[in-house]
């Protein structure tokens, strides 16, 4: 049943079709480090943990390469321009501060990459200019994956912190401009919205039977 659930969070996800549509490889490796993910939890199994990090290693390899200007230092014509007017009365030109640009860029980077906005409502009303935004999951599965995270986080901050940080810092690093977005999350998001889902499921049971 729990499997199962969890396939009903995969198949209802937008994110899936659009992995699917975009290579299918890619949507059965994202599919299957969430179940891996999932049963690590459910069964408190370190070696599951364990397989899931050494196959999340492509996922993370297949994020890097599919996504655009992948690294800290290039700059955009706009990313440019909005650095130098907010900072160049303070700091001075790009051109003589490409490493506060880069601290500049990860900040900018982190902040959009743990905006729940871009999974649930299409990045909606900070839509970026030459990047694809969709929805990722339906608006209504949000107080779930807020649920599944607060559990979870309490019970196995290792599956927290191995499925969230790693995926968070390398697209801190190279950012998020790629056709799928930043999919190397997509175990993470799917995991938290189906523990979620079962605690309530769970919680509605036992009212149920008082």
């Amino acid at each position: 049943m729990y499997v199962f659930l969890l396939g009903v969070v995969l198949a209802s996800s937008f994110w899936s079709w659009e992995l699917f549509s975009f290579n299918l490889l890619l949507f059965l490796l994202a599919c299957g480090l969430s179940i891996l993910l999932f049963l690590s939890i459910i069964k408190s199994s370190r070696t599951l943990l364990c397989i899931f990090c050494l196959i999340l290693v492509p996922l993370l390899v297949i994020q890097y390469k599919t996504t655009k200007n992948a690294n800290l230092s290039y700059m955009s014509i706009d990313e440019e321009y909005l650095f130098n007017t907010r900072r160049s009365l303070l700091l001075g030109r790009y051109s003589q501060n490409k490493i506060t640009y880069m601290f500049y860029k990860f900040e900018q980077n982190l902040l959009r990459t743990i905006d729940l906005n871009l999974y649930f409502f299409g990045n909606h009303p900070r839509e970026r200019p030459g990047i694809k935004e969709f929805e990722k999951f339906l608006f209504l599965f949000l107080p779930f994956f807020i649920i599944g995270l607060l559990k979870t986080l309490k019970s196995h901050p290792w599956q927290i912190s191995l499925s969230f940080l790693i995926p968070v810092l390398e697209l801190s690093i190279i950012g998020q401009d790629n056709p799928v977005g930043p999919f190397s999350l997509y175990p993470f998001f799917s995991v938290m919205i189906t523990i979620g889902m079962l605690y309530a499921i769970k919680k509605v049971h036992l009212s149920l039977k008082l």
